[in-house]
């Protein structure tokens, strides 16, 4: 999916760990762990780098997040389709 949840998360002042998959990368940024591939050991070492990074991630993610709010949306598609008439 697009990453909703994970934008959610990021606007609650989570951090994020995610799948380095699809869409997840273009929508979190530089404001998640990714992981390359979904394992114990892949996801227990980002688990352990959170506590080294979360205000950081925390920050970022609140940023990131701001990027795709629905005000955002909205002003972008309005003036797309005001553009067009």
């Amino acid at each position: 999916g697009f990453g909703i949840p994970l934008l959610e998360a990021m606007r609650a002042g989570c951090p994020v760990i995610a799948v380095n998959r699809s869409s997840i990368p273009e929508v979190v940024g530089n404001s998640a762990i990714l992981v390359d591939r979904v394992s114990i050991d892949s996801l227990f070492s980002a688990l352990l780098r959170v506590p080294l990074n979360r205000n950081e991630l925390r920050y970022k993610g609140l940023l990131q997040s701001q990027k795709f709010s629905w005000d955002k949306c909205f002003s972008e598609t309005y003036d797309l389709y005001k553009s067009l008439c």
